[in-house]
């Protein structure tokens, strides 16, 4: 096994490369930045190995944040600590979630069951639209009373479909979404809708657009869709990293906004209960049978145990340091 001095010697020339990205590929965060370096095809060792890449993002996004004067900041501390041990028994590999919506690791697990559990009711529709509802650009301040006037907005219009559209049934997802516009310093707060029916889907827009006067047309978006755009939907609420830059204070205001609010629901299907256990156990087979602990390290990026070994042993790729690197 690589040791704790070998990994951080290579740590360090990588951070003499710092490079910048001429895309910007991996904008939602860990959703794209899971590629899989060697060539164990385990499926808990890839498992883990995207839990490696989403812990040293949060990590890299949570130190700053810990500098802000928020509400947040003891969240910011228990995100820091989730997945920071891991408890190994034998094959069995056990961790702490700190389940904040901010936390990468936490978020991916979240999506993922919300997928499982909504993708089979989602593909059984036939005519599914892509819908796309926003308003004008505000302030960090007011993106929590936005968030609620669109909520209600949105609950207005099923109720008017549903009282004065006989022929029309809102069946479908929402997810909220907010973005941050760096140089104007602005927040555009938007839902995206999966809907069953084109009609349906466009009367939505159209309804939407008679509420909301100062909402711009052609950002209210429609388009066909399928059942994997349902992964689009759940993947993250807010992007970290905008235009190779990421801006504490603005994921700080977005995180505040939704605190403690439902960013996804589903409307005349099955509702599932996508809460997430506080402690998760793994079993795992890339590792040999063991009794031991294994500390995160934030220099190495990697866990490692009282011997100085890697949990993972396997360094990152480029294009995992680069969006790691845009991260200060």
């Amino acid at each position: 096994m690589q040791t704790y001095q070998k990994q951080t010697q290579f740590q360090g020339k990588k951070e003499q490369k710092k490079t910048t990205l001429k895309a910007n590929p991996l904008d939602k965060l860990a959703h794209e930045v899971t590629s899989i370096e060697g060539n164990n095809d385990s499926i808990s060792y890839k498992a883990f190995r995207n839990r490696q890449i989403a812990k040293a993002i949060t990590s890299k996004m949570v130190l700053p944040m810990l500098g802000l004067k928020s509400p947040l900041r003891g969240s910011y501390f228990r995100t820091l600590r989730c997945n920071s041990i891991l408890l190994q028994n034998g094959n069995n590999v056990s961790a702490q979630y700190c389940k904040n919506r901010f936390c990468v690791v936490c978020n991916r697990i979240r999506a993922g069951k919300t997928i499982s559990n909504y993708l089979p009711s989602v593909s059984r529709l036939n005519n599914l639209h892509l819908v796309t509802l926003t308003i004008q650009s505000v302030r960090g301040f007011e993106i929590e009373n936005s968030y609620i006037r669109m909520v209600k907005s949105l609950s207005r219009i099923r109720r008017n479909i549903a009282k004065n559209y006989k022929g029309n049934k809102v069946i479908g997802v929402r997810a909220f979404e907010c973005n941050y516009n760096a140089e104007k310093n602005t927040f555009n707060p938007h839902f995206h809708l999966l809907i069953d029916g084109k009609e349906n889907a466009e009367l939505i827009r159209t309804l939407w657009l008679s509420q909301n006067k100062t909402s711009n047309f052609k950002a209210q978006d429609v388009r066909e869709a399928n059942a994997n755009s349902l992964i689009e939907l759940v993947k993250y609420v807010a992007k970290g990293v905008v235009k190779d830059k990421f801006y504490p204070e603005a994921m700080d205001a977005i995180y505040r906004a939704i605190r403690r609010k439902k960013i996804f629901e589903s409307f005349c299907l099955t509702k599932f209960n996508d809460n997430m256990d506080s402690t998760i156990t793994t079993l795992i087979d890339f590792k040999k049978s063991d009794i031991d602990v294994w500390t995160w390290d934030f220099d190495v990026m990697d866990w490692i145990n009282s011997k100085g070994e890697l949990f993972m042993d396997r360094q990152f790729n480029k294009e995992t340091l680069d969006y790691l690197n845009l991260i200060n």
